[in-house]
């Protein structure tokens, strides 16, 4: 019983800068195997608009992880950002899901 109460006066911690080092990786490997997938199915020059996106992307995604900023504005744009990605590249690709 002592062991349970010891426990529930532990506060949850963690390294913010780890969590948006791996958000930054997670990002940038989705846009390259995103992007990569679509170059290596039509080719590179039907692919630039998507190149285009994928370096917007990962731009976007370091320059967030850059700024100095509150983190929890800084989780928010990183969990926002694969969202968008999806669906600007779903609106780029005429609503295709392949």
């Amino acid at each position: 019983m002592r062991g349970n109460q010891i426990q529930e006066k532990k506060k949850l911690s963690f390294n913010t800068q780890q969590v948006h080092r791996l958000n930054l990786f997670i990002t940038i490997l989705m846009a390259i195997l995103i992007v990569a997938s679509h170059i290596v199915g039509n080719g590179a020059a039907e692919s630039a608009s998507y190149i285009v996106a994928g370096i917007i992307v990962i731009g976007c995604a370091l320059l967030n992880y850059i700024l100095k900023i509150p983190y929890v504005v800084k989780e928010v744009f990183y969990a926002a950002l694969p969202g968008t990605v999806m669906y600007a590249l779903l609106l780029l690709g005429g609503f295709t899901l392949n």
